[in-house]
């Protein structure tokens, strides 16, 4: 998970590191089970169960704020994982206890306005500093607060990657989705969207799977492409190693993300466009921008699994689009990662924060 990087990456950045969250009895959550305990102290604001709300919620946030009041005294600079009811009330408290804090904006919440919700606001101009998933939040989010940045993106690799020669003219179209196999993330809408595919005679496809999950999720996506008759067409490869992932890249003809998650900026979508792989996701808030439909990528909306196909046939009956798409989208990304100051999002932190000192 890319929180787990950053995550780590920001504690060898640091003299000192801490995470301060909610316990989640959930086996998906993002962090569990990821991080070593050893590596930097983890402070427990209480337990996340399963439907709790009313009194109980209203209990959970009381104990949260009893807790971080004795423990943002202790740190330098917090780190806000931003938005949410539990990030607005830390950058509250942060500054009630005038603690220096900057924000890590992410997901889609700002396409429906919530920026201009008051506590929301006052949290955002009150930080020394907010790093923002994709230049599209950037620009929202600049007469908010004092300084915003675009992120360093959280990948796994960086541009100039010399990829594996494809082959544009095979009659064979293999696609990749990496993620986790949530509904949400779209890999459902794939495995019907082969499934329509083949049933036509349309396209000969194959499909590879890359990423973690519940069992009943991965359980899930074997039984509709059985129910699809695509089962022998799906490849379900689970968490994968850096360099395995080179081998799914490299390997792959198209990247396709149907995503109606709230997003930020994937960072698999990055790591696509280096391997040279052309891509069909959707206009998410956090992508516009930076991707464009025709250009670098080709859009579809979410949740339809008859476009997704129609999409995913447009570039199978043209290779030269295929070869344009994959061409602009690796110069695009070079370009980006060029204009950098720093080479990782925990380096970007640190000057932001010495810079906040000062």
């Amino acid at each position: 998970m890319a929180e787990v990087d950053l995550v780590s990456d920001l504690a060898a950045h640091f003299d000192a590191t801490a995470i301060a969250a909610f316990h989640e009895y959930a086996d998906n959550s993002s962090l569990s089970g990821q991080l070593s305990v050893d590596a930097l102290r983890v402070w427990d604001l209480g337990s996340v169960l399963p439907g709790g709300k009313g009194l109980g919620g209203v209990f959970r946030y009381l104990t949260a704020i009893i807790r971080l009041v004795v423990i943002l005294p202790r740190y330098d600079i917090v780190y806000i994982f931003f938005p949410g009811t539990l990030p607005i009330i830390a950058g509250l408290l942060c500054q009630l206890l005038r603690r220096r804090y900057g924000l890590y904006v992410r997901g889609a919440w700002m396409s429906r306005g919530e920026e201009e919700g008051y506590f929301t606001g006052v949290v955002l101009g009150g930080a020394n500093f907010v790093v923002a998933t994709g230049e599209g939040f950037r620009q929202r989010l600049v007469r908010k607060c004092r300084r915003v940045v675009n992120e360093v993106p959280l990948t796994l690799f960086k541009p100039g990657i010399k990829p594996h020669p494809r082959d544009f003219a095979s009659p064979r179209l293999s696609l990749m989705f990496a993620g986790r196999l949530v509904e949400s993330k779209g890999v459902l809408d794939i495995v019907r969207a082969v499934g329509l595919l083949t049933s036509k005679k349309r396209l000969d496809v194959r499909l590879v799977v890359v990423g973690g999950g519940l069992r009943e999720e991965s359980e899930a996506v074997e039984a509709l492409a059985s129910e699809c008759g695509v089962r022998d067409r799906l490849t379900l490869l689970g968490h994968q190693s850096a360099d395995e992932m080179i081998h799914c890249y490299s390997h792959a003809d198209v990247f396709v993300f149907p995503s109606y998650y709230p997003e930020g900026f994937p960072r698999v979508l990055y790591e696509a466009m280096m391997f040279r792989i052309p891509i069909i996701t959707t206009p998410m808030p956090g992508v516009l921008g930076f991707l464009e439909d025709g250009k670098n990528c080709v859009f579809c909306p979410p949740r339809s699994p008859h476009e997704l196909a129609e999409a995913i046939a447009r570039l199978g009956a043209d290779r030269s689009l295929m070869s344009r798409l994959a061409s602009c989208a690796a110069s695009d990304v070079d370009q980006l990662f060029r204009g950098f100051e720093h080479n990782s999002h925990a380096e970007q932190v640190r000057a932001l924060v010495v810079d906040a000192g000062r």
